[in-house]
């Protein structure tokens, strides 16, 4: 999602966007919402955070102006504080693709977030 959504940026598209910045302008967290090519009609959500700012990951996302209609979220499982965030939203778990990500030679569960708003 981040791929797209800077490529989204430099063809001059509007996109939509959240970081979370410390006093020093340092960023430690970026959100984005970018159309989903696959899907018409849905956005794909996208949520980094930085290790030391994983309590502020859903205050973050609450500041991401949504668009009407379906988005989609995608968590590795280990990332408790971006599922928590995501639900913390007004997003349900909607999917588990079971050993879709190889980190490091060890395979991790994807959980998949959706949210329809209006």
């Amino acid at each position: 999602p981040y791929a797209r959504f800077m490529d989204l940026r430099a063809r001059g598209e509007a996109v939509r966007a959240a970081v979370l910045e410390t006093r020093t302008g340092a960023v430690v967290a970026f959100a984005s919402v970018t159309p989903w090519a696959a899907w018409p009609g849905a956005s794909c959500v996208d949520l980094c955070v930085h290790p030391n700012f994983e309590d502020r990951a859903s205050e973050l996302l609450g500041a991401l102006p949504l668009p009407a209609g379906k988005c989609i979220a995608h968590v590795a499982k280990p990332m408790t504080h971006k599922s928590r965030a995501f639900i913390e939203n007004g997003f349900t778990k909607e999917g588990r693709l079971s050993a879709a990500l190889n980190a490091g030679g060890v395979e991790h569960d994807v959980l998949v977030f959706g949210r329809h708003a209006g």
